[in-house]
């Protein structure tokens, strides 16, 4: 029997060793805007659902290379060595270059979005739900201010041409084509990441200003003993240093770093950083943008330690950790919830309804 509902609320025992080395070893990086936020829509809005929206062609932000598109065939088209799905259009970009515009419908796209986005091996459960996921994220993502809708990077949501499509993905995009997330009447706006860690974030403690009742935190069991819930990280003291930008140079040699302050889901807002010179408080988001997510994975930190000329910094989860954690969703299909339960636990109060 597959579960749904209020059922999600409660986890029943299981042994999760060997489905898991069933599993891929990562999810993508590239998850919802991991790391990035779309300076044009500063704060996560619900959409209205109009009649037939969903199905509205979307433009898709190829590249702003100077290259040449090739028309293939009716439905294809060649760029760079690569076929891709759509009608082709070069557009004039609001910083003066000229780019590579994909208009396709909203499912094509997500044919080259769900395989990179999360391991096409995975339970159909998963990937139906990061179906209904990506395709919400992209329906909110229309724009009438600029000649794209969404870009075909993490800046957005990973894309890739026809060659990355496996017949699983497809299907998961098939079987829910139509189904996006709502909330009060509206298209939510969601977001997804690798792992939570154990707790997913409030949006607002991410982006700030209002929050949305459905971007809240909760407490996530499901990725309890997953590849990326707990992670270990070396970072060289003077790359460390670097990343501090004007505070560098003030604090002289580096003596020690510590939490200064956590946020309700425990995740680090603020570092104190001890140096020979002088003590200076700084923000790890700023810190993480500097040395870059493959180093700090997320802000869920456990423990910072000075080791020599090395930092040895032990933390928890992949990714922002707002909305959908993608290897809870994982653990969570293995026990028998469908697409709907694990939207609604990720997303409390929402609905998957169809345009």
């Amino acid at each position: 029997m597959r579960k749904s509902g209020a059922a999600v609320l409660k986890r029943s025992a299981f042994v999760f060793g060997a489905a898991l080395a069933l599993a891929s070893a990562k999810t993508a990086d590239a998850t919802g805007g991991l790391d990035v936020w779309d300076p044009e829509l500063p704060t996560p809005q619900p959409i209205p659902i109009l009649p037939g929206n969903v199905d509205l062609p979307l433009r898709v932000l190829i590249t702003s290379e100077p290259v040449a598109p090739r028309r293939a065939d009716g439905r294809t088209f060649e760029l760079a060595g690569k076929r891709y799905r759509g009608r082709p259009e070069v557009v004039a970009l609001p910083d003066g270059r000229n780019g590579i515009v994909s208009t396709l419908s909203v499912d094509e796209y997500l044919y080259g979005v769900v395989p990179l986005e999360v391991a096409p091996g995975w339970p159909a459960a998963v990937l139906a739900a990061q179906a209904i996921v990506a395709r919400t994220y992209a329906v909110a993502r229309r724009s009438v201010g600029r000649p794209y809708d969404i870009v075909a990077t993490s800046a957005g949501q990973a894309y890739g041409d026809c060659s990355v499509e496996t017949p699983a993905t497809n299907a998961a995009v098939d079987a829910t084509s139509g189904r996006i997330i709502a909330y009060g009447g509206a298209a939510a706006s969601v977001f997804y990441m690798a792992c939570c860690g154990g707790h997913t974030e409030d949006a607002a403690e991410v982006w700030g200003r209002n929050p949305l009742p459905y971007l809240r935190g909760v407490s996530d069991p499901w990725c309890a003993g997953t590849p990326d819930y707990r992670w270990r990280s070396t970072i060289a003291v003077h790359d460390f240093v670097a990343a501090l930008g004007a505070d560098a140079a003030a604090i002289g040699s580096l003596r020690g770093v510590t939490i200064a302050e956590v946020d309700p889901s425990g995740r680090a807002k603020r570092l104190l950083v001890r140096g020979s010179a002088r003590t200076v408080e700084v923000g790890l988001a700023e810190v993480r943008r500097a040395l870059g997510s493959r180093r700090l994975p997320s802000t869920l930190l456990r423990g910072i330690v000075l080791d020599g000329e090395s930092l040895i910094v032990e933390g928890a989860g992949r990714g922002h950790g707002v909305g959908l954690c993608q290897w809870g969703a994982h653990t969570m299909a293995l026990q028998g919830y469908d697409p709907a339960a694990i939207v609604a636990f990720y997303f409390p109060g929402v609905a998957v309804v169809r345009d």
